[in-house]
């Protein structure tokens, strides 16, 4: 490390410790887990990088990116190719050192580093069984052309022998053949002639060089692991499949002597192979014989070989790999280097000794009936391969070969045919051993000498007349075997839904058709029958099932396919003899059949076991229906056109689109169902086939009771089908809880009956009623105008407008950050102006204004704020410091100047602004111009009055003379005041008025005195009397100004010259204003005034240019003006004016000069400041000018720009909106709340109403049992129903009246087996099959069901458990270790491959605490499943338990330590005085089959010491105690579970990397179904710790996964990274943050977003006395509540599950705290006051 600081990341990784050119070429990963760990718990780190780097390279360098990772989380890194420099580890040599170093950085930080040392083998070393087992397969090289010379030796050896010497694997279906093969080539072999090499010590551990064959041949020398991987070759290249076997200090070659091969690549429990060599079916073979001379046959290194695994050496067994296994995973032969050729000449051979090739020793036939692997990719293909997997004419099948075994037994019956009579009549026949007597051989000689019977068939007879039959096994025996075979038969029925119990009366002993002696026993008549065990005290009794007794027909048909055998009558009812099955009768018609096949015969044995009809009679099903599959669109599919798109025409129902398209009246949804379940069934509604993907816990079986009740009230006839009898029961359960349960008619497992399938339609045609439930309908209309209210409101709040906002986001910006919308009032005309690009575009403006003011500093009083100029150049710039600097200069200068002036003038100016300086131009101008002009008087106290006279003057001096050149001819001066104008004009006016000559009298004597008045020339009465008149008006007011302008220089009255009084008048006026401007109060006005009004009067030849006042105004002008010219300049060039900007306390000048320099001085930052500007100026444009404002006035810092712009356009918009929306507008949160609550309520009810509706209508269709005719279909009915016994089987019903029991029941509840048994190839066709659990069900198994319907649904996940083929497993291989196909395909998986649409479920509500399906979602489900959380916290339900014990490899294959912990458990919980402990269903889940037997004779144990506790275990509870394993757990589930691990360290310590089925490929199927069972609580028990576990020893994902989930169950959540780590801290939305804040105000612990999925409270109150407890959750109107569009999930099933885990909430309206914030904390904080009294007051 760098420094010595603590380290805050920690590097978890694990690679395979050795390297080798092998893993190259197959691929192998080495890279086994990388994992990074944030030690800080809270500070999360972000933006890291991990670095892979190796020395020397022979791995690429990989960098891996992670961006985030939070406090204190784990993170996984997936990604783990390697690439490997395959150049670099071929051209090893030798072994070396080296290593791998992985490094995290941030940035250039390197936070952490991790060396991990590494083995780099040479090309030709395997690193041992330690490391990499499986790898060994890559050194078998089949490709060397050594192996190819040893094949021609070997074929050449058989054809001397006289054998076949094809080298053909496993064509002939010969044992015999493939084991002359292996022969052969031993005997190649040993003529190599090789010497033996002793191997290094413990190579099986830490591995050696290999020599390849052509070494071998070379050097004639080899190890017993060299010469194994010779033989495996050879082997191979025959296309045969040998195994690596490896002991300790020992290697040896297996051979599977028919096609067969391991489970996994490698397995290391001698027991697998231990049992398959007594069957003949495998051979181990010594290889180091070959190197002895002479050398031992072949028989005896078989012997050899085989005693290699016996028991007493299961110690020193280390592992077997299985190379075909290996092929299948890639793991490749290594490639050849360059080789010469070395062929050894046949002389050097010749004289050699050569062993004999042995005969082969009798073998049995490798399968009965072979079955063609092959078939054609056609529709006809598919059918055909189906039909033949359903029919299992192997000597695998017990129908065909009954062999002895833990799960049968042979019971001694001298009278058969009598035991089946005594069934027949309903007895229950006990099961006892026989009687032991001292000297009891001697004791049945002597009876028999006597009497001439047999004992043992006296005692049987005795005991059978005591309703007893008897074994020859212990009673300890006895007791075990038979509880062993109770508990296979109520597996069986609840696995496969059919009873597999039967008792097997008499048996063929036949044998096939092939040289072979051994015979096979097939059971002939098959009574099915039952046990009983009441308790565990009270042993078991058997007793006759209600199904008919049948013959097997698979032997049936073998006779038939095979041997040409046909017996009739026998596929049926079987003939009856007076008291039942007429068995002797039977018997006799078999051996009349047989009698001419050799090796034939009827054996009179009973045998009490499993037998299971189930593919037999679904390949009749099949075989009957095959021209009928193709009515069913989905099954056409699959036959015809898999790979190709599943053509419909129907969409999916979008759950968003539930609420909006339907009602609630449209979907018949009885029971409770979220949006996804909804989409679903309203999906289902318009007839589309689809597959449901259902995850644990999301309620699948939920929604297809919604789905069968649904199409039961549309009228439909529905098929509901599933192997499992859990998933069948829990569905009928619901429906019957509310109503519907009498209209299905279950017919699986022991509910086939035909005493219970009666009683089923009786009690459904008796509880028909014909009541109609009428406000059905308006109680839908009703909740549906509540639901449309609840989703206006919330759309309302989270609709997108316009502009991409919702209002409930710009409500919670308001709320939270009320305080910064405070700083800034933005407005726009409505709220809908802007669209989203326009709001981003303000956005991304108001981020550039924050930016911008970031880079220019302090914007208050900046010195370049004058500059408003944003187009900057470097000339530009250049310019105006040029100006700026002339400017001051300028100024300078014109300050001089100006004092200059002052003194000139003798006045004091004060503080000279701009405005001032201009008026001082202004003032100089006026006394040049005031030279030899009589200005003064303007400066008078009079001078406004005389002003005004002179304006007044120039008009009418004006007026007055314009009105003289009027008059009609000259007229002395000042005639208008002589002549009476106002006398003249009525004169004048009678004068034209009177008649001539008078008139003309009259004017003459008017004219005579306008000439006497004045008038020159011969006057114009008409014309001049008028003008007269104004003339003398206009002199009056002459008049009038005469005495006051009197004096004036140039004033003459009359005479006056109006332009001289104008200029006058100006040059007055501009005195007296540009003095005004000079002066700041009254007195510095009058002691101006009086100052210039003396220069003006009294000193007015100083005003002369040449004067010193007038040369100093000159000289003040001209600075002046080459001021203002730069100042005009200077600004334009910046954009702005100066005179608003200056401060007015200072001298314009001297700020002005200091504004100049500070830009000079500033000039560096012009380029910044422009860049501002044009952003302020953009903007401006955006109507942000307040924004601007408050940025620039420093009420807004910069960094609070964008956040200011949020809260202040959120304020704004929101408020716009709530005015333009009535919802918003109008709500009211108490009555949304009352709404809320009578929705729930009215929901409830309407559920309840849906169910009766449902129930009326299919009542309504059934007729009364009184008005019925006898013929009819109901007449026969009624009839069955009231017979006592010999009722019609069940199947006949079906045939003969199926309109009346699809009537009564239109559901029928079924397995696939069940429907194969009871429904004819005729049966009408059904409108829907819903297919339940399809992932655990094969393609052939469940076509023939799916055929019958028109429509098809099927639920199913893939992730969880795959088919199985439970029927079919051995009793020596329980957990399928051997495997003959692997996992097979499941009809969900190939409907998924053949594009049929899907669904998928995801709301999980099985888990009471998150943490139960945490590890589960994360790992599997990618976190996809919507969980809820509980309140509590850390949430820990997942929980690690170290038992004391040890893991017993070989046989036993459980865990003593771990079994006794869980009895222990169980015990304590059972007899807890706690009530609410003691009545908490349990479940045990177990890795295999050994350990659930263990626990189960365990509990068995403690029940018999506590009957107390029995309760517990009867199936009258409604979740009885249950002990599974991985392979039978899948559809159950408890409240609590406890799951035992089972492997671990075994008693030396040494821990195997081989768990089972979970080393298979879907072995983590197995482990997500067994981790999510729980409710409440999972309790695991492992006696082994996750470091045990070395990922670097196997590739197995499922065995990384139990790694993790045991890390996971010890560590918690923080085992699973971030992905799930809980509250990360981060509020979904502003408003939260204001709650939360407010809520913290007030002093309450507020922890955000409680949850680790998608669904989130959003806060947990921490109770304050209590911090592991959430007194309350906190649910906000936010994106959590608007997630779901649908008003059921979103206000009625969410808060019902949360409430239901305990929480109490409280939901808080946005709109409330918008309107008064105060007031709606206050509300809350005394809710949760009053929740806390009331939590106290509990406890």
């Amino acid at each position: 490390m760098p420094n010595q600081k603590s380290p805050i990341i920690k590097i978890h990784a694990t690679l395979v410790e050795k390297i080798n050119f092998a893993c190259h070429q197959s691929a192998f990963a080495v890279l086994r887990e990388l994992q990074i760990e944030n030690l800080n718990e809270e500070q999360a780190l972000s933006d890291l990088t991990v670095t892979l780097a190796a020395s020397p390279g022979f791995v690429k360098q990989k960098t891996w990116t992670v961006d985030r990772l939070a406090a204190g989380g784990l993170l996984a890194l997936k990604d783990r190719d390697l690439e490997l420099d395959g150049g670099f580890l071929l051209g090893l040599t030798e072994s070396m050192r080296g290593s791998v170093t992985l490094s995290v950085r941030q940035g250039e930080e390197t936070l952490a580093e991790h060396t991990v040392p590494v083995e780099l083998l040479a090309c030709n070393e395997w690193g041992g069984a330690g490391y990499m087992p499986e790898l060994l397969a890559a050194f078998c090289t089949p490709n060397d052309p050594t192996v190819d010379r040893l094949l021609g030796h070997a074929s050449q050896i058989l054809r001397k022998a006289g054998k076949p010497d094809q080298i053909n694997g496993y064509e002939s279906n010969s044992r015999e053949q493939v084991w002359l093969m292996a022969s052969a080539i031993y005997t190649a072999i040993v003529k190599m002639q090789l010497g033996y090499a002793l191997p290094p010590a413990s190579f099986e551990s830490n591995g050696q060089k290999v020599r390849l064959p052509n070494h071998i041949e070379s050097a004639r020398v080899a190890t017993c692991l060299d010469t194994t991987l010779l033989f495996a070759a050879a082997l191979e290249q025959a296309q045969l499949n040998p195994l690596v076997v490896l002991t300790k200090g020992h290697a040896l070659v297996g051979l599977w002597l028919e096609k067969e091969d391991l489970s996994s690549v490698v397995v290391d429990e001698a027991e697998t192979l231990r049992q398959r060599i007594p069957l003949q079916e495998l051979i181990l073979i010594e290889t180091t014989y070959t190197t002895q001379h002479p050398a031992p046959p072949f028989s005896k290194a078989v012997e050899a070989g085989n005693k290699q695994v016996s028991l007493d050496k299961d110690h020193e067994f280390i592992a077997a790999v299985d190379i075909r296994r290996a092929r299948a995973h890639r793991i490749n032969p290594i490639s050849l280097k360059s080789q010469s050729e070395n062929v050894f000449a046949a002389s050097n051979v010749a004289d050699t000794f050569e062993p004999l090739l042995e005969e082969a020793p009798d073998l049995p036939a490798a399968t009965v009936h072979m079955e063609q692997e092959v078939f054609e990719d056609s529709p006809g293909g598919r059918l055909e391969r189906w039909q033949r997997k359903l029919l299992d004419l192997s000597a695998r099948n017990p129908l065909l070969n009954q062999k002895p075994s833990k799960s049968s037994l042979q019971l001694v019956c001298g009278d058969p045919s009598a035991l089946e009579d005594l069934l027949a009549t309903g007895a229950r026949i006990s099961i006892a051993p026989f009687p032991r007597l001292q000297a009891q051989d001697q004791d049945e000689d002597i009876h028999r000498q006597r009497t001439g019977e047999d004992l043992k068939e006296v005692y049987s007879r005795d005991a059978l007349a005591k309703k007893q039959v008897l074994v020859e096994l212990t009673q300890e025996e006895l007791e075990k075997r038979s509880v062993e075979i109770y508990r296979k038969a109520q597996t069986s029925l609840k696995e496969g839904g059919s009873n597999t119990l039967f008792l097997a009366v008499g048996f063929l002993l036949w044998k096939p058709n092939d040289k072979g002696s051994r015979r096979y026993r097939a059971p002939l008549i098959l009574l099915p029958v039952s046990l009983e065990r009441k308790s565990v005290r009270s042993g078991v009794k058997m007793v006759a099932n209600d199904d008919e007794p049948r013959f097997n027909t698979t032997l049936l048909e073998l006779l038939k396919k095979d041997f040409a055998i046909e017996i009739n009558g026998l596929t049926g009812a079987l003939p009856e003899d007076e008291s039942g099955v007429d068995v002797v009768g039977i018997w006799n018609r078999v051996r009349q059949a047989i009698k001419a096949v050799p090796g034939f015969e009827v054996v009179e044995d009973v045998v009490l076991g499993h037998f299971s009809f189930a593919k037999y009679l679904m390949w009749k099903d099949l075989m009957d229906r095959s021209e009928a599959l193709k009515e069913s669109p989905v099954v056409k599919h699959l036959l015809d056109t898999p790979r190709e798109p599943y053509e419909s025409d129907i969409r999916f129902v979008d759950a968003k689109d539930i609420d909006r398209e339907y009602t609630p009246a449209d979907l018949l949804t009885p029971l409770p169902a979220d949006s996804s379940q909804m989409s679903a069934i309203a999906t289902a509604d318009r007839g589309k086939d689809f597959v449901i993907i259902g995850p644990p816990g999301t309620g699948k079986s939920q929604t297809i009771g919604n789905l069968i009740a649904h199409m039961l009230g549309k009228g439909k006839k529905v098929l509901f089908v599933s192997e499992k009898t859990a998933a069948l029961e829990v569905v009928h359960r619901r429906l019957r809880e509310i109503g519907l349960g009498q209209f299905c008619l279950e017919l699986h497992s022991n509910k086939a009956k035909k005493a219970d399938v009666l009683d089923q339609l009786r009690t459904s045609w008796n509880s028909a009623s014909q009541t109609s439930v009428s406000d059905w309908k308006a109680e839908g209309e009703r909740l549906k105008t509540l639901r449309d209210r609840l989703n206006r409101v919330v759309n309302a709040l989270h609709q997108r407008h316009r502009n991409g906002l919702t209002a409930h986001y710009a409500m919670g910006i308001k709320i939270r950050d009320a305080a910064l919308a405070a700083k800034v009032k933005l407005s726009w005309a409505n709220g809908e102006i802007h669209d989203e690009k326009q709001l981003e575009h303000l956005r991304e403006m108001a981020a550039l204004l924050s930016v911008q003011a970031n880079a220019v500093g302090n914007l208050v009083d900046h010195p370049l704020s004058a500059i408003t100029h944003h187009d900057w150049r470097p000339q530009w710039q250049e310019e105006v410091v040029t100006v700026a600097r002339q400017l001051q200069a300028s100024a300078d200068k014109m300050s001089q100047d100006l004092a200059a002036l002052e003194k000139a003038l003798g006045i004091s100016l004060g503080t000279v602004n701009l405005a001032k300086l201009s008026a001082v131009a202004e003032c100089g101008q006026v006394l040049l111009d005031a030279y030899r002009q009589q200005a003064s008087f303007a400066l008078e106290p009079d001078a406004p009055d005389r002003l005004d006279a002179l304006e007044e003057a120039v008009i009418q001096l004006k007026t007055y003379i314009a009105t003289q050149e009027k008059l009609s001819c000259n007229y002395a001066p000042l005639a208008w005041q002589t002549l009476d104008a106002a006398a003249l004009g009525p004169t004048w006016a009678a004068a034209n008025e009177t008649w001539w000559p008078k008139s003309w009298f009259a004017k003459r004597s008017v004219v005579k005195q306008m000439r006497a008045g004045g008038a020159q020339g011969t006057p114009n009465p008409d014309n001049d009397i008028p003008v007269l008149m104004q003339l003398r008006e206009t002199g009056g007011h002459i008049d009038r100004l005469d005495g006051v302008l009197k004096g004036l220089r140039g004033w003459d009255a009359y005479n006056s010259d109006p332009d001289a009084m104008a200029a006058l008048k100006l040059l007055g006026s501009r005195a007296r204003v540009a003095v005004g401007k000079l002066a700041d109060d009254a007195e510095s006005l009058a002691m101006l005034r009086g100052k210039i009004r003396t220069l003006l009067y009294d000193a007015n030849d100083l005003l002369a240019p040449e004067a010193p006042v007038g040369r100093v105004i000159n000289d003040f002008k001209a600075t002046f003006e080459a001021f203002t010219a730069l100042k005009m300049q200077f600004e334009t060039l910046i954009g702005s004016t100066l005179d608003g900007r200056l401060d007015t306390q200072v001298p314009a000048l001297e700020a002005l000069s200091a504004h100049c320099q500070q830009i000079v001085d500033h000039h560096i930052s012009l380029k910044e400041w422009c860049a501002w500007m044009r952003r302020r100026s953009e903007a401006l444009d955006c109507q942000l000018g307040p924004l601007v404002d408050a940025i620039e006035q420093g009420s807004v810092t910069a960094d609070e720009v964008e956040d200011v712009f949020e809260a202040a356009y959120c304020a704004w918009w929101s408020s716009a909106v709530i005015g333009e929306d009535e919802v918003l507008r109008t709500f009211s949160s108490p009555e949304h709340q009352a709404t809320i609550q009578h929705f729930r309520e009215l929901d409830t009810r309407f559920s309840a109403l849906t169910a009766q509706y449902i129930a009326a209508s299919l009542s309504g269709e059934i007729p009364d049992q009184d008005g019925i005719q006898k013929s009819s279909s109901w007449g026969v009915l009624r009839h069955e129903l009231q017979k006592k016994m010999r009722h019609k089987p069940v199947r006949e019903m079906m045939e003969t009246i199926p309109d009346a029991i699809t009537t009564l029941a239109p559901c029928l509840m079924m397995s696939p087996l069940s429907i194969a048994q009871f429904l004819s190839p005729g049966q009408a066709l059904f409108d829907v099959v819903i297919f339940d659990e399809a992932s655990q069900i094969t393609v052939w198994d469940a076509v023939g069901s799916l055929a019958r319907g028109k429509q098809v649904i099927v639920a199913g996940d893939p992730k969880q458990m795959p088919p199985t083929n439970f029927f079919g497993r051995s009793d020596d291989d329980p957990d399928g270790d051997v495997d003959g196909e692997g996992d097979l395909e499941s009809i969900l998986d190939e409907l998924m491959g053949s594009s049929i649409p899907q669904r998928v479920l995801n709301l999980h509500y099985r888990s009471r605490r998150e943490s139960l399906i945490a590890f589960s979602n994360s790992r599997y489900y990618d976190n996809s499943l919507v969980t809820f959380p509980a309140p509590v916290h850390p949430d820990k339900g997942v929980s690690l338990v170290r038992p004391q014990g040890f893991y017993a490899r070989g046989k036993a294959r459980h865990n003593q330590g771990e079994a006794k912990a869980i009895v222990a458990e169980i015990l304590r919980r059972l007899t807890s005085e706690d009530e609410a402990v003691r009545r908490q269903s349990i479940g045990v889940v177990t890795f295999n089959t050994e350990q659930q037997s263990l626990i189960e004779d365990l509990l068995d144990k403690a029940r018999g010491e506590d009957p107390s506790i029995e309760w517990a275990f009867s199936d009258d509870e409604l979740e009885p105690v249950f002990v599974k394993n991985l392979e039978t757990v899948q559809g159950d589930e408890r409240d609590v579970i406890l799951f035992s691990i089972t492997y671990g360290p075994d008693e030396a310590g040494h821990v195997t990397m081989n768990f089972g089925p979970l080393n298979r490929n879907g072995g983590e199927r197995r482990l997500n179904v067994a981790m999510t069972r729980a409710r409440s609580e999972m309790v695991v028990f492992s006696t082994l710790t996750p470091e045990r576990i070395d990922l670097s020893r196997t590739s197995a994902r499922a065995v990384a996964d139990l790694k993790h989930f045991l890390e996971y169950a010890e560590r918690g959540a923080s085992a699973l990274g971030a992905a799930v780590h809980g509250s990360v801290g981060d509020f979904e939305s502003p408003f939260e943050i204001a709650v939360a804040r407010g809520l913290q105000e007030k002093g309450w612990i507020v922890h955000p977003q409680i949850g680790v999925s998608a669904y989130r409270i959003d806060m947990g109150i921490v109770h304050p006395d209590k911090p592991g407890v959430y007194l309350a959750g906190i649910e906000c109107d936010g994106a959590m509540y608007h997630s779901s569009a649908y008003a059921r999930e979103r206000d009625k099933v969410r808060q019902s599950v949360l409430e239901g885990l305990g929480w109490s909430l409280f939901r808080v309206w946005s709109t409330d705290w918008w309107t008064n914030r105060a007031k709606a904390l206050e509300l809350l904080d005394a809710a949760l006051t009053q929740q806390l009294e009331k939590a106290q007051a509990k406890n």
